[in-house]
């Protein structure tokens, strides 16, 4: 959030010489109306827009991007630490099993606990299923209908139909972080590429939607469920 906010403070001086010209053309106008100045102002607003529309668009494409890589940390560490929980919970229930409830008589002495080396081991397999958890190994998976994974496939293909075709890879320097931010002012060149149609994707067969969206989304679950922490071989452990 930071980033985009650094990012989005560096297109605002665009912004603001835009309005500026536009409000001084608007007073011309209104106080002379025959003004050679509007014409010289009226040109430097149409550079001004040009500039601008660079800028935001590469504010609104960062944004996007950093906003789905948040949330895509965010989730996945909410779920990890929910599967985490889960099996500090299931080890529990072992641990509780070790605690002798047989009713005794008045009088009797229970015996005393002998579990501590059971015990010992019970938390040491919770220990070892904490740090050998791995996505893959999550028991709780989203799977969505096949309506919703329909719909979401459609989606996808309208996204990448919109993009086909069309290569943005030489318009703008490439810009991964704040740093490598370049401010509008800078910006001499445009090209207006944004001229295409969102068009809806025509009805397909049912039977073939399902299909396609399986396939995608396997794509997409293997994709999202990489592990790159560097973790050691999983080990198998029996709750």
């Amino acid at each position: 959030m930071k980033s985009i906010r650094n990012i989005e403070a560096s297109v605002q001086p665009s912004r603001d010489r835009k309005q500026k010209i536009t409000d001084q053309i608007a007073q011309l106008k209104y106080k002379e109306p025959n003004s050679p100045r509007i014409v010289v102002l009226e040109q430097e607003l149409v550079r001004a827009e040009a500039e601008s529309l660079v800028a935001e668009a590469q504010l609104s494409n960062i944004t996007r991007e950093k906003i789905k890589a948040a949330y895509t940390y965010q989730f996945d560490a909410l779920r990890e630490h929910c599967e985490k929980v889960a099996i500090i919970a299931g080890y529990g229930k072992h641990l509780l099993e070790l605690i002798d409830d047989t009713p005794v008589t008045p009088g009797e002495t229970r015996a005393a606990y002998d579990g501590y080396e059971a015990s010992k081991a019970i938390i040491q397999d919770c220990e070892d299923a904490l740090t050998n958890w791995v996505t893959q190994k999550a028991a709780v998976s989203a799977k969505l209908s096949t309506r919703a994974r329909t719909l979401s496939t459609r989606r996808r293909n309208n996204i990448k139909a919109r993009t086909e075709g069309l290569d943005l890879s030489g318009q703008d320097a490439p810009l991964n972080d704040q740093d490598s931010w370049v401010p509008a002012g800078q910006h001499h060149h445009h090209k207006d590429e944004y001229g295409h149609d969102d068009e809806e994707d025509e009805e397909e067969d049912d039977d073939d939607l399902d299909v396609r969206a399986s396939h995608s989304v396997l794509d997409a679950e293997s994709s999202l469920n990489g592990e790159t922490r560097g973790r050691n071989a999983e080990r198998e452990v029996v709750a």
